[in-house]
């Protein structure tokens, strides 16, 4: 993990914050019931997951998952 980035903690968008890597997901605030939504990043836009929107989040989050075993602990397809 790299220590120079700010993981599992909302950082709020404002001049001379971090941002991003380009293409790197992050989660943003929603405006819906479900609370989250799922973004990326992409040439110094914000761009929801679903429908490729472009948005202006007020916050976003990265999320730090490096302990997590993508092979053992991913999701699995219903059969």
């Amino acid at each position: 993990m790299d220590e120079h980035k700010t993981y599992n903690k909302w950082i709020t968008i404002e001049d001379g914050c971090e941002l991003p890597d380009d293409w790197e997901g992050v989660i943003v605030a929603a405006r819906t019931r479900t609370k989250i939504e799922k973004a990326i990043y992409i040439d110094g836009k914000f761009l929801l997951l679903h429908g490729s929107h472009a948005i202006c989040p007020k916050k976003y989050m990265r999320i730090d998952v490096s302990d997590i075993d993508r092979e053992k602990d991913g999701f699995t397809y219903e059969k």
